[in-house]
């Protein structure tokens, strides 16, 4: 059931996160970053303005304090959250009134820092995935996958091959701590990325570590480990168990085992699918669709279980599972709306 319209952006939404606390984070064309801090209150607090649309927000860090934006022209924006705790007298001060009488309770105030903006791409910034605590990979429409530290982008980042087309979601990432070759010597540690994109494919990248000082000092693209999953663009990757579900520009979802071997298809939407997350006691599968519905299934049989037709009136571009019995969807039409599901 719809619950509550989110209104405050200019253009259309694109993307949005959890902030770990019961509230989210928006991002879209109009180039702002919005943040969400209640379900049930529709005033968005305006963080930043980058000027450019963006594509993909994602937030990380032990207390949730980062946010990451990707941007169109291939640049990622670093924010640092900061919350500060004031007591009503002092914010009477700062806003130059006097409410005495509540002198003692204290308000949360957020504050967002930019930390940095670095373009590691030459086109549009699609996903990231956090390797460690601090290295990030983010993936681009130029078809490349670059390597950074959060702490210090400018210095040691990498970037790969391209692909030759978009890259959009990704989809794992595997670490080896020791491999050895065929000499029966000791090799680097590698970590393989995978990334859906381009003609429904599964892009498979090395990622070499080095052994004196630990971090990364090689990204290639393995051509041959390239697998085909659908006939057009994936744009979204999510897991559960041993599987991987995927869902792209061709309407279907795709569950595939962990070698990426296709276990079903679904038909599951008229149009592409831009939108797939599963419920956090990881029974349900949520999906949103350029078709303007979004469709609750059974995660395990792929059963249709209930769909909102119309759900917006343009695009369905994310869903965010909020908490057992609500999520949040954003969309092309400049629109958030949390819904309430009912068992």
């Amino acid at each position: 059931m719809l619950e509550n319209h989110f209104l405050g952006h200019k253009q259309a939404v694109y993307s949005i996160q959890s902030n770990g606390f019961g509230g989210w984070y928006s991002a879209g064309s109009d180039g702002w970053i919005v943040h969400w801090p209640d379900f049930s209150k529709p005033e968005g607090i305006l963080l930043a303005q980058t000027g450019e649309p963006i594509y993909s927000l994602f937030v990380c860090g032990s207390n949730h304090e980062f946010i990451l934006a990707g941007g169109q022209s291939g640049t990622v924006y670093a924010f640092q959250i900061e919350n500060t705790l004031i007591k009503n007298s002092q914010k009477a001060d700062l806003l130059g009134s006097n409410h005495s009488e509540t002198e003692n309770v204290e308000t949360a105030i957020i504050k967002i820092v930019q930390l940095w903006s670095q373009r590691f791409h030459s086109k549009g910034v699609f996903d990231f995935n956090l390797l460690t605590s601090n290295w990030l990979a983010s993936c681009s429409s130029d078809g490349t996958v670059a390597v950074w530290n959060l702490d210090h982008p400018e210095t040691g980042g990498l970037k790969s091959n391209s692909i030759g087309g978009s890259l959009r979601c990704f989809c794992a990432a595997q670490f080896n701590n020791l491999r050895i070759d065929n000499s029966e010597k000791a090799s680097n540690p590698v970590a393989d990325i995978f990334v859906g994109g381009f003609l429904g494919k599964v892009y498979q990248f090395r990622l070499n570590y080095s052994l004196e000082t630990g971090e990364p000092c090689r990204l290639d693209w393995i051509d041959s480990e390239t697998v085909t999953i659908g006939i057009n663009t994936l744009f979204q990757c999510v897991s559960f168990n041993d599987q991987f579900i995927m869902a792209g520009r061709d309407a279907k979802i795709c569950y595939t085992d962990s070698r990426f071997d296709i276990l079903k298809k679904i038909d599951a939407h008229w149009f592409s699918i831009h939108a797939l997350v599963v419920s956090p006691d990881v029974q349900f599968l949520a999906s949103g669709s350029m078709d303007k519905s979004i469709r609750i299934w059974d995660l395990n049989s792929g059963e249709l279980l209930f769909h909102k037709e119309l759900a917006h009136r343009s695009s369905v571009n994310k869903i965010i599972w909020l908490s057992e019995n609500r999520i949040v969807s954003c969309s092309d039409d400049a629109q958030i709306i949390s819904w309430k599901i009912e068992y």
